[in-house]
């Protein structure tokens, strides 16, 4: 029997590049720049310092909350998808 993993299904479609970029064009300029700076491996404390964050944690606190949002944003798109 071949069963269907709609989770798995879902994941192809929704954790596309343009998925990706339609939840990139929700953040802020500065979150965009976070989370590309972030993605080069660019630590903390130099993210911090491009754009203009005090401290790294700072930074830190900053990523918690996209990726909150970004859980968020996929938990909503999972729902379309199976409705």
């Amino acid at each position: 029997m071949n069963v269907t993993d709609p989770r798995a299904e879902f994941e192809r479609k929704v954790l596309s590049q343009g998925q990706i970029d339609a939840f990139a064009q929700r953040l802020s300029e500065q979150d965009r720049a976070i989370l590309r700076l972030r993605m080069e491996q660019h630590t903390e404390q130099e993210i911090a310092d491009a754009v203009g964050f005090k401290t790294a944690s700072a930074v830190h606190k900053r990523i918690a909350k996209i990726a909150a949002a970004y859980e968020d944003f996929v938990t909503k798109e999972y729902q379309k998808f199976l409705d």
